[in-house]
């Protein structure tokens, strides 16, 4: 397991890599531990059910869809989230290919929000993206 995560982090450029046996396991953890006391959660509303499962089990005060593929949908909600909630972490999640419709996100326009917020994270589901995104199909 150890080698395969060590593969897995140099196949993606990263440091290290954490590996789940599914896709629906990983969403679930991933956004039922992230997001803690006090933050906010954006996310498309057409993100997969296990993205769901994973927000509704978090400790996040606010999980809002926004509309599909919207970023300046998303943008204005991370605008008010952000002055609602000046000290929030804010958190976008998005899927980088959906599943059920085979579209893109539209990522660089939805990192472009999250930094112009200055602290706003971007957390993107490759799970339908490996292999057909990116460099190589690195993401």
């Amino acid at each position: 397991h150890d080698e395969f995560e060590a593969f897995a982090a140099a196949f993606h450029g990263r440091d290290a890599a954490l590996l789940f046996g599914s896709g629906h396991a990983a969403n679930c953890a991933a956004l039922a531990t992230l997001p803690q006391p006090g933050d906010v959660v954006l996310y498309d509303e057409r993100s997969h059910n296990s993205s769901r499962f994973g927000l509704a089990r978090s400790r996040a005060t606010e999980a809002t869809p926004f509309p599909h593929n919207d970023a300046a949908a998303c943008k204005a909600l991370l605008r008010a989230a952000r002055r609602d909630r000046p000290d929030a972490g804010l958190i976008v999640a998005v899927e980088a290919v959906y599943s059920m419709d085979g579209d893109e996100a539209p990522l660089s326009a939805l990192a472009d929000a999250c930094l112009e917020d200055g602290h706003a994270a971007l957390v993107v589901d490759e799970a339908h993206a490996t292999g057909i995104l990116g460099p190589e199909g690195r993401g």
